[in-house]
């Protein structure tokens, strides 16, 4: 289990866990793969200027990890302050979002997760 425990000086907010390292290893192969095998990446890269292409691939790159990241830590991080009443195998199967949301925006913020979510899924292709 990742709990506070296993953190670094026991803090929840850290990158040097067992469990941190091992997803962003993870993270990193699995997205790399995904950008060399997806045809709609090399479609893209084709039909662009070489000029943009460049500035496009950095800008959308950085985007592609800064939002979510941002999201998540905000919500997580929000979820540990105001003491969330969420399980550790809850927020494994991504419910934090949704608990946060909800609390602070009550049904317009649940409406607004979900929301989020299936833009995120349609977007994908």
């Amino acid at each position: 289990a990742n709990t506070r425990e296993n953190g670094q000086k026991g803090s929840y907010l850290t990158m040097l866990s067992e469990g941190g390292v091992i997803f962003g290893i993870i993270n990193i192969v699995g997205n790399f793969g995904t950008v060399f095998v997806d045809q709609s990446y090399w479609q893209s890269a084709i039909a662009a200027k070489p000029s943009s292409s460049t500035k496009g691939y950095l800008l959308g790159g950085l985007v592609w990890f800064t939002i979510p990241f941002a999201l998540a830590t905000a919500m997580g991080l929000a979820t540990v302050a105001l003491d969330l009443p969420v399980t550790a195998d809850e927020a494994g199967r991504g419910l934090v979002p949704p608990a946060i949301a909800s609390h602070l925006m009550g049904k317009g913020g649940a409406a607004a997760i979900t929301i989020i979510l299936f833009m995120a899924i349609v977007s994908t292709g």
